[in-house]
């Protein structure tokens, strides 16, 4: 019962994270091209158009990488783990969990630090605070670090269920 429901949550998120990265990156597309049409052919540039393009790159890439990260497509070499086997591919996944988790921990606490200073800041096209700019440093490490502490879980159970069964 409780996987179940834990599946159709992780589901559900992974469904929801592809949508919002979507998003934010045609945000992305359609901001940059907007401000173009109105630079060059307009002649009047919007003042909020390369801070918003930022917001949405900033927002879509974090989101990119946590999908990835589900996916175990993230920080993966196709080439060298298919050749190592089950057991191989255990612990290529344990160590560049290890790895990675390391990486988030310390983005995670630059990321906060970065967040506090950006959070007293304002926009100067837009009427939003510079934090929002900062959250997804903070929300995409700390979730790709649930990620890649369930593949390390994974990993580590696969390599004791193979020493069990030899």
């Amino acid at each position: 019962m409780f996987f179940t429901a834990f599946s159709f949550i992780d589901r559900w998120l992974l469904r929801t994270l592809k949508l919002l990265c979507g998003i934010t990156f045609c945000i992305v597309v359609f901001s940059v091209i907007m401000g173009i049409v109105f630079r060059y052919v307009f002649r009047s540039p919007l003042p909020w158009v390369e801070e918003l393009s930022r917001l949405s790159f900033v927002w879509a890439t974090f989101l990119g990488a946590c999908v990835a990260t589900r996916e175990k497509r993230h920080l993966k070499i196709v080439i060298f783990s298919g050749r190592l086997g089950r057991t191989g591919e255990a612990i290529h996944d344990i160590v560049v969990s290890c790895f990675a988790l390391f990486f988030l921990i310390v983005v995670l606490w630059q990321g906060r630090l970065v967040y506090e200073a950006m959070s007293m800041q304002m926009y100067a096209g837009m009427p939003i605070s510079q934090k929002w700019q900062a959250l997804p440093i903070v929300l995409g490490s700390a979730m790709m670090a649930a990620y890649f502490m369930s593949i390390l879980i994974a990993g580590i159970i696969a390599l004791l269920r193979k020493g069990r069964l030899a």
